[in-house]
């Protein structure tokens, strides 16, 4: 990031994200789970589905729903995290170097209810860029002792506030994945990933939809 970019985004920024239908909270789905870490994400999208797809030799139908059912539940469980990012608003402030979260729902004038992060106890950070979107998930012992347990591991920036969000984990000494430029193109290895977080699940999907299928004509 340029001494340019940085003064651009030295003021405190606002962002909240409205999800306004099914492709865009796919697609949320999608880099949030894309920006798992890499051990887990082979082991619930890959190794898990595998496992019980080999399995179908020898047990039949059963594994084949076990199949089903951890193939479904890396998306659920990602389905879930985008929707809550939708009960949020954050503002970074480059200058501080602090990332203020704020819970939509439950806020009021008297006493709004925020969680604030000190960025320069974040370790590091990765990050998947995905049309008009970076999601990004923070190391672990990111945050301080005292800081709330409430803070979510992943957060999803609009590519027009990541230059602001840039600057302030660069304030904070952040390392950034990626140099120049501010919204970069996914590499070929994070498109794979998206793929597969992508097949995966609707190979699932598809068999679970066909197993019951076939038990309600046979039942």
């Amino acid at each position: 990031m340029t001494g340019s970019d940085f003064d651009r985004a030295a003021t405190p920024t606002t962002w909240s994200l409205a999800l306004g239908g099914l492709r865009d909270h796919v697609l949320v789905t999608v880099a949030v789970l894309a920006v798992a870490p890499r051990w887990l994400w082979t082991w619930v999208v890959l190794v898990q589905p595998a496992i019980a797809l080999v399995a179908t030799a020898w047990i039949g139908t059963v594994a084949l729903a076990v199949f089903a059912a951890v193939a479904l539940a890396p998306a659920a469980v990602a389905w879930w995290l985008a929707i809550r990012q939708r009960r949020l608003g954050y503002t970074v402030s480059p200058t501080r170097a602090t990332l203020r979260i704020r819970h939509l729902g439950t806020e009021s004038e008297a006493a709004p209810e925020t969680d604030v992060v000190d960025l320069r106890g974040v370790g590091g950070i990765a990050a998947v860029p995905l049309r008009g979107r970076v999601a990004v998930r923070f190391h672990r012992g990111r945050t301080r002792e005292s800081e709330p347990r409430s803070v979510p591991r992943v957060v999803v920036v609009p590519a027009d506030r990541w230059p602001a969000f840039a600057a302030a984990l660069d304030r904070a000494g952040v390392s950034l994945p990626w140099g120049e430029p501010a919204d970069p193109q996914p590499p070929l290895g994070v498109v794979a990933i998206v793929a597969v977080s992508v097949i995966v699940p609707i190979a699932g999907a598809t068999v679970g939809v066909v197993l019951a299928f076939r038990w309600l004509i046979l039942f």
